[in-house]
């Protein structure tokens, strides 16, 4: 075999398989059921096309989209292959590197999507998601490709039986509930919002974040954590790190800060993070103190007096003219 294995039991049976001229062995082992522990930690999951995972803790996970950046590679292939003649030699070896295109775009996905389900059910006891009509949604034709690219069933699946694995609990909460619409501090809701609105700005002259913008699928995210611990009794039950008085008020003071330098309000999403491989990273659209932080050293590259903990790189536009006035904000200097 090619490794040893990976767990020490009784064999109950083996499968042979071949995919792509590759030939693997499946042994089935009987091991001892591993003692189960319980999380205290509760979270909300958003999923989406453009980043796969969105939590109420602010972190997320970027989609990687492999089907997408293999596409141009996969079609070169496949007009190869309609070009050679049929029954011969040539068109046998086109077939083949067809057929292992396929395999690495769906090992890389596979990949991910394990990787993702086994920190989320490994760091949270309580998890609540949407109840998703994924078939309904595979039936836009726009949204056909990036839907199955994302393989946002197959991770909700692994998410489930990885999370009652470890005596965790997944809460689905209904599809007609309007996460991404309502204000998560208030209850305000944005009847009008569409898909197009990447931010949400309640409207409430009453809310904390008033006027504040909040990314969408964080504030989904935090909506659906709410929903989930509503439907199971537990209310009461808070998750830190987000959604504070606190870091409502800088966010104001910010904006404030922003006027005076003549700026006019914000109507795109101030910054997102893309990386290679897991891709978890964490977004403070709220704390914009440790905002600026990260953005300074994404494009510096050197290290502000803070401590620091990941590195990041832009993509967007709004973040050339939006570090000069979070420095002014923070007060943060370099060394």
């Amino acid at each position: 075999m090619a490794e040893n294995l990976r767990f020490h039991g009784k064999i109950m049976g083996a499968r042979m398989s071949k995919t792509a001229d590759w030939w693997f062995i499946s042994i089935t082992v009987e091991i001892p059921q591993e003692p189960s522990f319980k999380r205290a930690a509760a979270v909300g999951i958003d999923v989406g096309l453009n980043r796969l995972v969105t939590l109420s803790t602010a972190e997320g996970y970027e989609n990687q989209a492999f089907l997408k950046a293999s596409l141009h590679k996969l079609r070169q292939a496949n007009k190869r292959l309609h070009r050679r003649v049929q029954g011969s030699k040539n068109r046998e070896k086109a077939r083949r590197q067809v057929a292992r295109l396929h395999y690495r775009i769906t090992c890389l996905r596979q990949d991910l999507l394990h990787k993702v389900s086994t920190h989320l059910a490994t760091c949270y006891g309580i998890i609540g998601i949407e109840d998703l009509n994924l078939k309904g949604m595979l039936k836009n034709r726009c949204l056909a490709r990036s839907l199955s690219d994302a393989a946002l069933g197959t991770l909700l699946s692994l998410l489930t039986s990885k999370v009652e694995q470890r005596s965790g609990q997944v809460v689905k909460v209904g599809r007609f509930f309007p996460s991404s619409k309502t204000c998560h501090g208030c209850g305000w809701r944005w009847e009008d919002m569409d898909l197009s609105d990447r931010l949400f700005v309640c409207q409430n002259a009453d809310c904390a974040y008033h006027h504040v913008p909040q990314d969408r699928d964080h504030n989904a995210s935090l909506n659906i954590l709410d929903e989930a611990l509503r439907l199971i009794g537990l209310m009461d039950q808070a998750v830190g790190g987000t959604g504070s008085d606190e870091d409502a008020k800088l966010a104001v003071d910010w904006m404030e800060d922003q006027k005076s330098f003549g700026f006019e309000a914000i109507e795109d999403e101030a910054a997102t993070t893309r990386g290679v491989g897991l891709c978890l990273h964490t977004f403070y659209y709220i704390n914009w103190s440790r905002f600026a932080f990260y953005l300074c050293h994404s494009i510096t590259k050197r290290t502000p007096t803070l401590s620091v903990h990941w590195r990041y790189s832009l993509c967007d536009s709004t973040s050339t003219y939006l570090l000069v006035v979070l420095l002014h904000a923070t007060n943060i200097g370099f060394v």
